[in-house]
């Protein structure tokens, strides 16, 4: 594994990871106050998605991150890349605490650790 698919596959990850946490701010401030149950329910949904910017702000970025997912793709083994791609997981924990002020209880504190040993033990082999 060389030193340049680290860090595009970083820069894939932290991509598509901003592009999650895009999403959901624009999901917490469409704001569902009722179920989606009639069409109209959904489709007033989708308008005022495809109205926010952020919206797209997430799009762009994960059009960008798959970019850098092919190229990545391009350079070293789907059966290592792939499991790289877990890192994910942990940017998306960091940045729903610091940029949502999710609560990170110890089960979730815990999974990511895991998750980081997996992502370790991959790397070196």
């Amino acid at each position: 594994m060389t030193l340049a698919i680290l860090f595009i596959l970083f820069f894939c990850e932290l991509f598509s990871a901003a592009s999650q946490i895009f999403f959901k701010k624009v999901a917490d401030q469409n704001g569902l106050h009722h179920p989606l149950i009639h069409i109209k329910d959904y489709v007033h949904f989708a308008a005022g998605t495809l109205k926010h910017p952020l919206a797209w702000a997430g799009l762009g970025i994960m059009i960008l991150s798959t970019i850098l997912w092919l190229m990545a793709l391009s350079m070293g083994d789907l059966s290592l890349i792939f499991p790289l791609g877990s890192i994910q997981y942990i940017l998306v924990l960091v940045g729903s605490k610091f940029f949502l002020s999710e609560k990170i209880d110890t089960l979730r504190l815990l999974g990511t650790v895991l998750i980081m040993s997996g992502i370790i033990v991959i790397t070196i082999s």
